[in-house]
């Protein structure tokens, strides 16, 4: 709730960054909300996760693990 806490949660993935376990998902991502814990993916897998998954980093790597073990 911090300004500087809204400020990464707005331009984070402009720097290439994702919230790993966002709040909501824990059934999902099979962890707690960590309103601290990002990872570092890059600005192109960003906007990918934000046009096809909605953001949520998890979904994104379920996919890309999918399609890699299917080729």
């Amino acid at each position: 709730k911090t300004q500087m806490g809204q400020w990464i949660y707005k331009n984070a993935a402009d720097y290439g960054w994702s919230l790993s376990f966002p709040k909501g998902y824990e059934d999902v991502t099979g962890y707690r909300w960590e309103c601290w814990h990002f990872r570092y993916i890059g600005k192109n897998a960003c906007l990918f996760q934000q046009k096809w998954f909605g953001g949520i980093q998890q979904f994104m790597l379920e996919f890309i693990d999918c399609w890699k073990n299917t080729n």
